[in-house]
């Protein structure tokens, strides 16, 4: 996962992506294959392939909300619906990316800190700025 994350942060979107699949070909149904997925798909979408990253963003967001079980708001939730809104908004879906920031806010705004990078970023992108 840390490998992915650096190659990612290196633009290394191709390298990161094979580390994630790798990581969630390992791991069933935990946190683990949530960040997996997840990194996956933004390595997805910094190679422009928005249709597979929105297969991963929803397979995180599947996970996320099983793991989430009674509570009302969880972190990997809130980031799951980001990464999908961000899916949905490159493959011009922009009333679906719209309501999947919502969700993005309203589980990050219980969960997070009022400056945390995805809050701030989920707010930007509901308002167009990002």
């Amino acid at each position: 996962m840390v490998e992915g994350r650096l190659d990612l942060a290196e633009h290394k979107a191709s390298e990161a992506r094979d580390k994630f699949a790798s990581v969630l070909a390992l791991h069933g149904k935990n946190a683990q294959a949530i960040g997996a997925a997840l990194g996956k798909a933004e390595a997805e979408l910094a190679e422009a392939d928005a249709v597979a990253a929105l297969a991963d963003a929803r397979t995180a967001l599947e996970l996320a909300k099983s793991l989430q079980g009674t509570l009302e708001y969880s972190n990997n939730t809130g980031l799951s619906w980001l990464v999908l809104g961000r899916a949905l908004q490159a493959l011009g879906d922009h009333v679906q990316a719209h309501a999947a920031f919502l969700s993005t806010v309203a589980n990050l705004s219980n969960t997070v800190d009022e400056s945390h990078p995805d809050l701030v970023r989920a707010r930007n992108l509901l308002n167009g700025d990002d």
